[in-house]
């Protein structure tokens, strides 16, 4: 059994707690090493996301289904009927919290607004996989797959301005006791 398919199969409790440890892990990590560190760790998550991502939605696809649903959470009132639908929502969510974690932590330090950018990317290439599946009828453009990648990338990268404020706050705090 493959890891994707253990950690599908969790609880959706389990699967939550877990991906939060991963978040605040990542976040204390951040904290305590050098910005050359943050970047040799970053980097190769960034890359083994990204290629699950696409492994996941792309390249373990078959042919066969490609409609377009375009309606906004429609996922939310076909759930009514059918909760493994709310799994695969939490699931689109995790899929995309590694690369957002990771993207704000690889960009160059000239980058003003990491986390905005990383948001902004994430949402681009969750559109481009939509896109993708759809034209290449490997499955269907979905915009609720697009929301809920959008908000894994935005989750993941909250944890650039987490570490970024309490960076800031502990430096502002050191500067305070020299004085």
């Amino acid at each position: 059994m493959n890891l994707l398919h253990w950690f599908y199969v969790q609880p959706m409790y389990t699967a939550v707690m877990e991906i939060t440890g991963v978040f605040f892990l990542w976040c204390a990590l951040m904290l305590i090493l050098s910005p050359k560190a943050k970047k040799i760790l970053s980097v190769p998550l960034l890359i083994i996301s990204v290629l699950g991502i696409l492994t996941i939605t792309i390249l373990k696809r078959d042919t066969g289904d490609y409609q377009i649903f375009t309606t906004p959470f429609i996922s939310f009132s076909i759930a009514k009927y059918n909760p493994e639908i709310y799994r695969g929502m939490l699931m689109n969510i995790l899929l995309f919290v590694p690369f957002g974690l990771s993207l704000p932590f690889c960009l160059s330090d000239k980058v003003k607004h990491k986390y905005i950018l990383s948001i902004i990317i994430g949402l681009l290439f969750t559109a481009l996989i939509e896109t993708t599946q759809f034209f290449s009828k490997l499955g269907r453009f979905e915009t609720d797959d697009i929301i809920m990648n959008f908000l894994g990338a935005a989750i993941g990268a909250l944890s650039y301005v987490i570490v970024k404020k309490l960076l800031d706050f502990n430096s502002r705090h050191r500067n305070r006791a020299k004085l």
